[in-house]
């Protein structure tokens, strides 16, 4: 589904969502990373393990939100020496 709204300016913002949301963060990970194996990161292609690759419960919420697990998002994010 899709929501358009338009700001004071008269700028549109469409936002997409549900469904068509996670077609599209898949096609764009694919896009990224290549296929990943069912149930695994799409980055390392290592299987989601709570233990091992994915550390807190706030880190599974974003694995879920980013398709990434907590080692590949803190490599990505870390910050710079």
């Amino acid at each position: 589904m899709a929501i358009t709204k338009k700001t004071e300016d008269g700028v549109e913002i469409v936002t997409i969502t549900g469904e068509h949301l996670d077609k599209f963060k898949e096609w764009l990970s694919t896009q990224l990373y290549g296929e990943p194996p069912a149930g695994a990161c799409p980055r390392c292609k290592e299987a989601y393990n709570v233990t091992v690759y994915v550390f807190t419960a706030a880190g599974w919420r974003e694995t879920k939100l980013s398709g990434l697990c907590d080692r590949c998002w803190d490599e990505l994010f870390k910050e710079e020496e």
